[in-house]
């Protein structure tokens, strides 16, 4: 079902130490064929199109790719992600938020102790009040549209 023999010849003529623009490769190649073997059984075989997708990590920017890789490494293929965890784009951002927070109260607290006065409690962001204020608002409208008969 699967085209095995595409993603291996393109993992041995890469590197031994893959980077993020070889398992982009890797996962279009794994993409193309998935996605055309889809159209083929009339549904979307993301977790069985493949031996490697009961290793897949949905969360990565590359799970094909990498659960790919992974399973190369454990039949004994000499290969190696030089990358860090590689993350959807919103836990990136997520990341990057709470460090830049995580860095701002400490540099407050420092600040703080420095002057030698008494802790203060951060208020929020206003970008977090205004966003907090505006999930409140929110309202649903439902509306059921029917035929006449006549």
């Amino acid at each position: 079902m699967w085209d095995s023999n595409a993603p291996l010849q393109l993992l041995k003529s890469m590197p031994k130490k893959l980077g993020k623009e070889h398992l982009e490769k890797i996962q279009m190649v794994i993409d193309a064929d998935k996605y055309k073997n889809s159209l083929i059984s009339g549904f979307d075989l993301c977790g069985m199109y493949a031996p490697f997708c009961r290793d897949c990590k949905k969360t990565s920017i590359y799970p094909c790719a990498l659960a790919y890789v992974n399973m190369k490494k454990n039949e004994g293929m000499d290969v190696e992600i030089d990358a860090k965890p590689l993350l959807k784009q919103e836990e990136v951002r997520a990341e990057r938020a709470e460090s830049v927070k995580s860095e701002v109260v400490e540099e407050t607290a420092a600040a703080v102790v420095e002057e030698g006065a008494e802790p203060v409690e951060i208020a929020p962001p206003e970008e977090e009040i205004r966003k907090e204020e505006h999930v409140e608002k929110r309202k649903i409208r439902i509306a059921v549209a029917r035929k006449k008969l006549f």
